[in-house]
């Protein structure tokens, strides 16, 4: 029984090193693993942004720009509010298991919910700061994207607009192939009264797989060795 037991320990461990993504989101002609997505949310600057239900500190509550689930699923999303200490906000964005890395074209996308065009999003990479270009998201058919299953007060909205503003790593300096280290500053300024900034979910178009540190890897050997150990005691 004992064996067994570690058997089963053991496998969902490697599972986890040994897997480079748990799932896939599709968003029209954009494609991320799980570990390409921001999973957390280091810093916030403002009041608070509206979740649907909740005004809420995007740093104790990320699920909303960082679950796998930001197009089908609702309340994926954080917004600005048309008032006071809402409406400019910023926050400092981390990535899951990748990073970020400079390769042809876009390295970046940012989603968002609505009509963003009379917005301002700018994101900061270093010293260096970057306004944003917003375009609507299509599907390889040329089929504008929506978003559906959107809650807010109560509500649940369908066919709402969806965007998309990316962000290239050479507009910053980077060379080719160059490593995004440390967080992505995103800084949101709603300038139109009657639409809020509403970001849903951050990916790395070009994206590296983090390595496993080494001192992992070597316990994983271990366990097979013990699982191996165990399996030859069991059939003497």
């Amino acid at each position: 029984m004992r064996g067994k037991t570690i058997f089963v320990a053991g496998a969902c461990l490697l599972g986890l090193i040994c897997s480079a993504a748990q799932a896939t989101v599709v968003v029209g002609t954009y494609s991320f693993e799980d570990t390409e997505l921001v999973n957390r949310v280091l810093s916030f600057r403002g009041s608070g942004m509206y979740d649907g239900s909740n005004y809420v500190n995007p740093v104790s509550s990320p699920d909303n720009i960082t679950d796998t689930g930001p197009i089908s699923a609702p309340l994926t999303y954080l917004q600005t509010a048309n008032f006071d200490g809402y409406r400019d906000v910023s926050m400092g964005l981390e990535f899951g298991q990748s990073r970020v890395i400079n390769g042809p074209g876009a390295d970046i996308a940012l989603f968002f919910l609505s009509d963003q065009t009379k917005n301002v999003v700018n994101v900061a990479i270093g010293a260096q700061l970057k306004s944003l270009s917003f375009a609507d998201v299509f599907d390889s058919n040329g089929i504008q994207q929506v978003a559906n299953g959107t809650v807010s007060d109560g509500e649940i909205f369908n066919n709402v607009r969806l965007m998309v503003a990316e962000v290239d790593l050479d507009d910053y300096g980077f060379s080719a192939d160059q490593i995004l280290n440390g967080p992505l500053s995103v800084a949101m300024i709603q300038q139109d009264s009657q639409i809020s900034v509403s970001m849903s979910m951050v990916g790395a178009v070009n994206a590296t797989v983090i390595p496993v540190p080494a001192a992992v890897w070597l316990f994983g050997s271990g366990l097979i060795a013990l699982l191996a150990s165990a399996r030859r005691r069991r059939q003497l």
